[in-house]
């Protein structure tokens, strides 16, 4: 079957193959009013502070590499970050634009506030089994006839735009038009909602392919 929201890993990639990108998702760096203020990761590095991050994300990777005397702190997810950044017990976190924003809402934490956008995005991609490699030229193919216009109306159905405290962070969304500068406040359910709306345009497409080969 299909995986619709998928980024790319070497170890992902054994057992899946990927289409081209078709959304990449902004990754944040959030703080506690109450707390210290870094502004950038070399900051967090430079004191010494501890920075959350959720359990098997891509980004962690990413830090290592790049800030090897990070304080990295592993929770099970986002929401556990952020709660804990809200409560005291993190000084920063590491979350994409989209999570954090549905986590924030939801959990009203109203005590963070953006302080960076990071280096790193979240490339979202299809996937599928490599046994059914062929179907990855194919979406492609499909995922190619789609307009930016389109894409841009397909993300602006779903999108929210926050305008609390932290409403005036601009967060690029990459791959959807004139929507590359949505204000921070995208909910996550937009992101399944859009790649859901894009995935039944590659399968109409993907239709009209297999009853063309039919009739040949």
């Amino acid at each position: 079957g299909f995986v619709t929201s998928l980024t790319f890993t070497e170890e992902r990639d054994v057992f899946m193959d990927f289409t081209d990108p078709y959304l990449s998702v902004p990754i944040l760096l959030i703080t506690n009013v109450e707390g210290p203020h870094p502004l950038t990761l070399s900051d967090v590095e430079a004191n010494a502070l501890t920075i959350g991050v959720g359990e098997g994300h891509g980004v962690e990777s990413f830090l290592q590499s790049n800030y090897p005397a990070l304080k990295i702190v592993e929770l099970s997810n986002d929401e556990q970050v952020l709660l804990a950044l809200s409560e005291g017990t993190l000084n920063s976190a590491v979350v994409d634009v989209a999570s954090a924003s549905y986590q924030i809402l939801s959990h009203e934490l109203d005590n963070l506030t953006v302080a960076d956008q990071i280096d790193f995005t979240y490339d979202l991609s299809f996937a599928v089994p490599t046994e059914k490699t062929e179907l990855v030229a194919i979406l492609n193919k499909a995922m190619a006839e789609v307009t930016d216009e389109e894409r841009e109306s397909l993300l602006a159905t779903w999108a929210l735009k926050n305008k609390g405290s932290i409403g005036s962070f601009e967060a690029p969304i990459q791959g959807v038009g004139a929507l590359s500068g949505t204000p921070f406040g995208l909910p996550i359910w937009t992101l399944f909602a859009f790649s859901g709306a894009l995935l039944l345009i590659c399968l109409a497409f993907l239709l009209r392919h297999l009853l063309k080969r039919k009739r040949r």
